[in-house]
């Protein structure tokens, strides 16, 4: 959240705190104490949503629209139980205007919780129910330092980062929250007043409603007003991906799953490759619009082929590569869910976690390497490269590795190390563009510069490895992002694995939720329009995908249609 809306709703939220808190202090003895109660909630709801701007400013989590929303809904509720409490009051007695102010404050205090929740936007009816029990968990673990947004089924649910700021929005709401604190003070002066002047309570409830009933309409339209204006998004800067792309993405994609199983041989593998074979398994049971169930008659025979290559230390491999294959394997089997894959899953995760190169394999912390992954056995020469450590990192991360694990802290030394970054890099040689190499000291680009496909994988392991969206390591790949955009190559690297830095690319900006980035010239790009344009038009007839570069292999067909299905799937979600 940028500094200065966050301060300006802040500064009003402790503004609107003092009407009703100056309005305890000033007429306690004139009121009964249902309505103290309500009042004393009034400015307390108006200082948690205070705290919350300031927690979530510092979090960098939740947007100011978020907090618009929250300030409407409390206006609307306290105005509708102000003028609740106020026709019981005048028509009963006490003791009801209490059960009325009672009700006030149990929704009050629950809407006041979602104040530092995410923005129930762009959601299925049918999920707004779980949603709103989602907030308040996300609310309270934002607040305690927990990042719950790593969590698929709840980023699902909270997709805060896919709503545009609008600051005449929070701005307007804010003066609706104003109001509502102001018209229950005054409607509440009123209704002494004229019960002390001897009105009929008649009279007194037909005054005290029309105050409230005014507030509330205000508070309407100032609402209204502030959702049309967030929900209209500025041109070239939708924040999610546009109906008409959707449906032609999901189509490609279901061509290429269908061109997927054409491919696949009798005994569930493809192309004689066990990391192929595992890309291609994940990609079908991540398709979007389908279930793994649904997938298991095609995909079942797959797991239990990749199943056999189980090894006694965790590794699931044939004799290559072992680090690689047992991370895209574990990916594989977490898309798939089986019960019977759980152990496989869990051994395979412990099983990378422990082959990160460390003291136990006589890696001290002052190298370069330590911390990372490489392909494993003896294809890498005992080094480590940010290619394989993603890889590694997501299956961790998708196998239930806990943060607390110390895999994770070993994993951001070597990605410090990566990247040219030299306020967190201690290597000579980084700059501080804020970019990826493929290994400390060396890139496929040119001497140490920082490239695409590394780059994306890098901000990907940073969110595997749990580091949060505000922290300066991330804000700086952020830079680069910024100053090197573009969908039409694999920046550094023209065509050469673009497919991969697609894939990468779209999981990454989805990982740390970024619907629009604005790059070095000022334009603004809805970056899954742009990826989904681009993936629709370079599909082949038959469905694949396949790069014109055949460097690391992919001139395969099915490995790079594996890729392109992968990054659909982010720019769909």
């Amino acid at each position: 959240m940028p500094l200065q809306p966050a301060m300006l709703i802040v500064g009003v939220s402790l503004a609107m705190a003092v009407a009703p808190l100056a309005g305890v202090a000033l007429a306690t003895r004139k009121m009964p104490l249902s309505r103290v109660v309500m009042l004393l909630l009034s400015g307390t709801a108006c200082l948690c949503v205070a705290f919350a701007a300031v927690q979530i400013a510092i979090a960098g989590v939740v947007d100011v629209s978020t907090l618009a929303v929250a300030h409407v809904a409390l206006a609307m509720v306290i105005l509708a139980f102000a003028a609740l409490g106020t026709w019981c009051g005048a028509r009963f007695a006490d003791p009801l205007d209490a059960a009325a102010s009672a009700i006030g404050i149990t929704v009050v205090a629950a809407v006041g919780v979602l104040a530092a929740g995410p923005l129930l936007d762009r959601l299925p009816t049918a999920a707004l129910g779980m949603a709103l029990l989602a907030n308040p968990l996300v609310a309270v673990a934002s607040a305690a330092g927990v990042d719950l947004f790593r969590t698929p089924a709840l980023y699902q649910l909270s997709p805060v980062a896919h709503t545009q700021v609008d600051y005449p929005a929070a701005f307007s709401a804010c003066v609706a929250y104003g109001i509502a604190a102001l018209t229950l003070f005054t409607d509440t002066a009123r209704t002494r007043a004229r019960a002390a002047a001897g009105l009929s309570r008649k009279d007194v409830r037909m005054n005290g409603s029309v105050v409230g009933g005014a507030a509330i309409l205000l508070a309407l339209v100032v609402s209204g007003t502030a959702g049309a204006q967030n929900a209209a998004p500025r041109a070239g800067a939708s924040p999610s991906l546009s109906p008409d792309l959707r449906q032609k993405l999901t189509e490609s994609v279901r061509r290429g799953a269908e061109y997927l199983r054409q491919q696949q041989k009798p005994d569930g593998t493809w192309e004689n490759h066990p990391g192929i074979t595992a890309m291609a398994a994940t990609a079908l049971l991540r398709q979007p619009g389908t279930t793994p169930g649904a997938q298991m008659p095609v995909v079942g025979r797959t797991l239990n082929a990749l199943a056999k290559l189980a090894k006694p230390d965790g590794g699931i491999y044939d004799k290559q590569i072992p680090h690689y294959i047992t991370a895209v394997s574990v990916m594989a089997f977490a898309a798939g869910g089986r019960a019977q894959d759980k152990p496989l899953v869990d051994k395979g995760r412990r099983y990378l976690a422990e082959h990160l190169l460390d003291e136990g394999e006589g890696v001290p912390q002052s190298d370069k390497f330590y911390g990372g992954l490489g392909y494993g056995g003896t294809s890498d020469g005992g080094r480590a490269d940010i290619i394989s450590l993603e890889y590694g990192l997501r299956a961790m991360k998708e196998g239930g590795t806990a943060a607390s694990d110390p895999a994770w802290q070993k994993a951001i030394k070597f990605l410090q190390r990566t990247q040219n970054n030299s306020e967190t890099n201690d290597q000579t040689w980084a700059t501080n563009d804020g970019g990826f190499i493929y290994y400390p000291g060396y890139s496929q680009s040119q001497g140490t510069a920082s490239y695409g496909a590394a780059t994306y994988a890098g901000l990907m392991s940073y969110s595997w490895a749990n580091v949060k969206k505000s922290d300066d390591r991330v804000q700086a790949v952020m830079k680069w992002v910024r100053n090197n955009y573009t969908v039409d190559e694999n920046p550094g690297l023209g065509q050469k694995t673009v497919y991969y830095y697609y894939m990468v690319f779209a999981k990454a900006l989805q990982a740390v939720g970024e619907p629009v980035i604005v790059d070095a010239k000022g334009q603004r790009h809805n970056w899954r329009d742009d990826l989904a344009r681009k993936l629709v038009g370079l599909q082949h007839p038959e469905g694949y995908w396949v790069n014109t570069d055949k460097a690391e292999m992919q001139d395969n067909k099915v490995l790079v249609t594996a890729f392109t299905m992968m990054a659909a799937e982010a720019v769909l979600q």
